[in-house]
């Protein structure tokens, strides 16, 4: 696993069709250049032992990639842990063990063949994860899928188009992960195509 600056990842995201939207400037949202609107939401399964299924089903639905760009864009990865809270040492020692070094603010660049870190660093993302400092963005070298590991325990997804979007949500929904029907919570704002989708029933 290699690790590059936020500088360089933004020139590389810029040269393959995406950057931060303007419209947001705090937040650090990455997106499409320009959108196409093409965005999905899965919901994090509830027992974690299916967990580890359902975010390799994700790496592998984004095609053939190489290597993938983890960006904790709106904080540094965990340091030392907090001797007075176990959860802290818990995650210190998963994120330890998929070979992320302390407080390191760098995007990392997993390689195909350390996937099985990568989803280490994820499944640790859908436990601990509680704030938006703890959200992440997976970005394959291909560049053409954005996913955002979200604290409200779930997972967006952005498409450059349409028969990658159809054939992402159907390898899902094949899976047993179809797409959610409501939205998770009551501070999450309904996404437009669930608003569609509703008029559509």
């Amino acid at each position: 696993m290699k690790t590059c600056s936020q500088k360089r990842f933004l020139k590389w995201a810029r040269s393959h069709g995406m950057g931060l939207d303007e419209r947001y400037p705090r937040s650090k949202v990455l997106t499409f250049k320009p959108d196409p609107g093409l965005d999905r939401f899965w919901e994090v399964p509830p027992w974690p032992e299916d967990r580890p299924h359902f975010l390799s089903m994700m790496l592998y639905l984004m095609g053939e990639w190489e290597s993938c760009f983890v960006w904790r864009h709106l904080g540094s990865w965990p340091g030392k842990a907090d001797p007075k809270r176990l959860n802290s040492k818990i995650e210190s020692l998963i994120v330890k063990a998929a070979g992320v070094r302390r407080e390191t603010s760098g995007i990392l660049r997993f390689k195909m063949s350390q996937r099985y870190q990568l989803v280490t660093l994820l499944f640790s993302t859908t436990i601990f994860g509680f704030t938006t400092s703890d959200d992440l963005y997976v970005i394959p070298d291909h560049a053409g899928y954005i996913l955002k590991f979200d604290h409200h325990g779930v997972v967006h997804a952005s498409f450059r188009n349409e028969q990658d979007l159809q054939r992402f949500a159907k390898g899902m929904a094949e899976q047993d992960y179809p797409l959610p029907e409501s939205v998770p919570d009551d501070t999450f704002k309904a996404p437009v195509w669930m608003k569609q989708d509703d008029k559509e029933s």
